[in-house]
Parts: structure tokens; C-alpha cells; sequence
């Protein structure tokens, strides 16, 4: 019982925008707990620009979640996935899938947690 009042009380502390996260996050966040999950899908060119963003606000062990890194791991993504994979900031996994509406194409998350903070 213990355990479905915590996931109660985490699920209650969820915040979904739709916005820059560039401009809102830093502004809206205010004294709001440390981020503990952040999903990431939007330009795959940004991807870094948000997680730097707000690493100052992630909680130590935060997953961070970045959509398609299959599809855009060479492109729009190469730069973040240089980044999390290599600052020593995070422990991160590939995880592969397909497209959400396409079976035929591969694609992934690259799902990293936050070792320390800087």
C-alpha cells in the first residue's frame, strides 16, 4: 500500500507545457522540485540546447529521455549524443525501436541518467 501512495504522489507532481522549452522552462520552473524525468522530442537540432538548459534544475539520478536518436542519431542528434555520452555527466543506453507510425523503420531513445551534477 506503501508503495502505491509514493507512485501516487509522484504521478501528482507532473508538469506537461506546450512551449519553447528554451524560454519556458528556466522561467516557469521557479521553486518547483528538481526535474526528475525530461522527455525530449522536438528539432533534434535543440536537444542539446534544452538538457543544457536545465541541467542546473535536474535531480541527482534524473532520466533523461531523447526520442528518435535512431533516425536523427547522425544528424540533428549527433551533437547531443556526443554530449551525454561523453561529459561523464551521464550513464546512457540506446534503446532501440521502431517509428511510433512506422514498423518498418528503425529508430530509438537514447535514455541517459544523471551521474553528478556540475
Amino acid at each position: 500500500m506503501c508503495d502505491l501512495v509514493q507512485q501516487e504522489e509522484r504521478m501528482a507532481r507532473v508538469d506537461v507545457w506546450w512551449a519553447d522549452a528554451l524560454q519556458a522552462l528556466p522561467s516557469r520552473w521557479g521553486d518547483k522540485p528538481r526535474i526528475e524525468l525530461l522527455f525530449l522530442d522536438g528539432q533534434p537540432k535543440q536537444y542539446l540546447a534544452y538538457l543544457q538548459a536545465v541541467e542546473h534544475l535536474l535531480a541527482p539520478g534524473a532520466i533523461v529521455v531523447a526520442d528518435n536518436a535512431g533516425i536523427f542519431g547522425e544528424g540533428g542528434l549527433k551533437e547531443y549524443l556526443k554530449y551525454v555520452r561523453s561529459s561523464g555527466m551521464y550513464s546512457t543506453e540506446f534503446v532501440e525501436s521502431t517509428l511510433e507510425w512506422r514498423d518498418d523503420v528503425p529508430d530509438g531513445m537514447e535514455v541517459s541518467t544523471l551521474r553528478l551534477l556540475k
